[in-house]
């Protein structure tokens, strides 16, 4: 039938418009299936289509350069849209593969339209040794992407922070006060306890390394109980001593002086 490819190609022009759609208006299966063609099968497949359209008759040969070109394709698109204001968003990513699909998957449907050629009768599947090379090499490159975009998620860089705590002290007339640094690097701190406007206890060039811990118990003195005002602990880095960083209060009763 002599219309057979440009029915072909005009069924994965709708495919990809389908998937792009899915991935901007969709959640949970529709998107990650959509995702998973618009990644691994769609924009190879086009290209194949727009400039090698004779490639698509080895039909191995084919499946196999369609994945390697999808990949080349998202390994291109992610370096240029980090590049962007949007940086890597599902709406970018979505455009970018769509895009450079639709674009090519036209130019294949025109191709096809211009060429047309009856199909080829009896055409049998045939996996020569390098065949199988090419897939093993491909599920190779498949996993290693894979790989890559599991650890580049788990090691995005995120902001350091530091926690400050205060507790009722096991021993009366006490709290209990502890500083964990999560800032990634060794931080100088300096802490200060008070209650009201009247200092109780003050720690200077507290070095606490990275994901380490810093407790103290502070003794209170009796006059702190009956007070009418909460335990405050400021806690400063040493390097901006007169910017509070974090700040927890406590309300010391009779029952934990006991």
């Amino acid at each position: 039938m002599p219309l057979r490819k440009p029915l072909i190609e005009s069924m994965f022009l709708t495919l990809t418009v389908l998937a792009v759609a899915a991935v901007l208006e969709t959640t949970g299966a529709p998107r990650a299936v959509a995702s998973l063609l618009l990644v691994f099968v769609l924009p190879g497949r086009a290209f194949l289509a727009a400039w090698f359209p004779h490639r698509l008759a080895d039909a191995p040969g084919s499946f196999l350069l369609t994945m390697l070109l999808s990949i080349a394709a998202t390994v291109i698109g992610g370096l240029l849209l980090n590049l962007l204001p949007q940086g890597l968003q599902p709406q970018t990513w979505a455009l970018w593969l769509g895009g450079i699909t639709i674009f090519n998957g036209a130019l294949g449907l025109l191709r096809s339209t211009w060429n047309r050629a009856p199909a080829s009768s009896g055409q049998r599947l045939v996996i020569q040794p390098g065949h199988v090379v090419m897939i093993l090499f491909a599920g190779v490159i498949v996993a290693g992407s894979l790989l890559v975009a599991r650890n580049g998620a788990l090691n995005q860089p995120r902001p350091g922070f530091t926690q400050l705590w205060m507790l009722p002290g096991e021993t009366p007339n006490s709290v209990q006060i502890g500083v964990k640094n999560e800032e990634a690097e060794s931080v100088s701190y300096w802490l200060v306890v008070r209650q009201g406007e009247t200092p109780i206890e003050a720690y200077y060039e507290m070095q606490v390394d990275a994901g380490a811990t810093w407790t103290a118990v502070v003794p209170l003195p009796v006059s702190a109980v009956n007070a009418q005002q909460p335990v405050e602990a400021q806690l400063y880095r040493s390097n901006q001593p007169d910017n509070v960083y974090r700040n927890v209060t406590l309300w010391v009763s009779k029952a934990d002086s006991k």
